[in-house]
């Protein structure tokens, strides 16, 4: 009787501490920022693109810390994305858009780890990407589609952000 109530509070345990470490944020379920990298942090990008109807748009963003995650991989943080119409408020338009996230691998291989489209979203448009692994010049940011929503003409050429050297240690 004693084993099998120890084996009933070991399994709660074990699926409280799943529980746990898959609804917590990276950085509190044991991640840890990567010694080294203080160097090269926070390096803010911004970029404008225009329209087929002439509307130019600020895209801007950080690349900030690298850190490890509970896997053991080494990710970099992407800060704040927003994309906002330059020089106007569209109240009842809005903006349209796609951004997609793309982790790079030392094989120079990439895999898509979030996809988004915005149709009619409020300008500005802001979101938190997820963030890619550490591979600098390989994990990237792919921004299509943004235009005016519902003015009927074409949207901005694609945009590719890639990765820039995040710390003073090469990834591993």
């Amino acid at each position: 009787m004693l084993k099998r109530a120890l084996k009933i509070i070991s399994a709660a345990a074990l699926s409280v501490g799943l529980a746990f470490t898959l609804s917590t944020p990276a950085h509190a379920a044991g991640a840890s920022e990567i010694p080294g990298t203080a160097l090269n942090t926070n390096v803010t990008f911004t970029y404008e693109v225009t329209d087929d109807g002439g509307q130019v748009f600020v895209i801007k963003g950080t690349w900030g810390e690298t850190y490890k995650d509970s896997y053991g991989d080494i990710l970099v943080t992407l800060h704040s994305l927003s994309i906002n119409a330059k020089g106007v408020d569209f109240d009842q338009q809005g903006i349209d858009g796609r951004v997609r996230v793309y982790d790079g691998y030392k094989d120079l291989t990439t895999v898509k780890i979030q996809d988004v489209s915005f149709d009619g979203a409020d300008d500005p448009f802001t979101f938190n990407p997820r963030n890619p692994l550490n591979r600098p010049g390989v994990s990237y940011i792919r921004i299509s589609g943004v235009g005016v929503d519902g003015d009927g003409l074409g949207a901005a050429d694609t945009l590719i952000i890639k990765q820039p050297v995040i710390g003073d240690k090469p990834p591993v």
